[in-house]
């Protein structure tokens, strides 16, 4: 009997590890790629490429059925990709956002099931009723609508967003690997 619970728990211990090897996949594309080649992976999915900034690649291109995202890929201190954040074009009214994150939401709950987080709600005295105040608050950074997925692999999550007045849907996907090499290198700047 002790050499069957040793089995099975030398055999879970082989599973938990190679687990923790794994890597999040965007587009197919694993993050435990050199952020160059990811970049390149992405030219060939035709994305364009768009800008640096601190490091972070920026690239346009089609997503989910939308035209004119803006791709945002954060490196590791090693050059692999940790995060990749998916701006949706910009929309000047509520029920485009709104409808806009609800139909990216029913697809990522048709891939990956349920969510373990949603907070959908407006952080204002008053609630805003219609179209037009609705997406004041969003302008105003008082929205709060939210998503988030968890697997093994890392972490999905699709938000309203607002930047400098400039509102949009958001889907960032954390590589859970990447993102733990990245805390442990920062604790080791300590």
């Amino acid at each position: 009997m002790k050499r069957v619970m040793f089995l099975i728990s030398a055999f879970m211990m082989i599973i938990a590890c190679q687990a923790q090897s794994e890597h999040m996949k965007f587009m197919g594309i694993p993050f435990d790629t050199n952020i160059n080649s990811f970049i390149s992976q992405l030219k060939v999915k035709r994305f364009t490429y768009y800008d640096t900034v601190n490091d972070v690649r920026i690239m346009k291109g089609k997503f989910a059925g939308y035209n004119d995202c803006k791709i945002f890929v954060y490196p590791t201190p090693d050059n692999e990709v940790q995060l990749v954040a998916i701006n949706f074009p910009e929309a000047e009214q509520w029920s485009i956002l709104y409808n806009n994150y609800r139909k990216i939401k029913e697809m990522l709950i048709e891939k990956y099931g349920q969510p373990d987080y949603c907070e959908e709600k407006f952080n204002s005295y008053t609630q805003p009723t219609n179209d037009r105040s609705k997406f004041h608050e969003v302008m105003m950074e008082r929205c709060k609508y939210s998503t988030e997925f968890y697997t093994n692999l890392g972490m999905i999550k699709v938000f309203i967003s607002s930047i400098s007045m400039r509102c949009y849907v958001a889907l960032i996907y954390g590589d859970k690997v990447n993102t733990l090499k990245s805390e442990e290198s920062a604790i080791d700047d300590l």
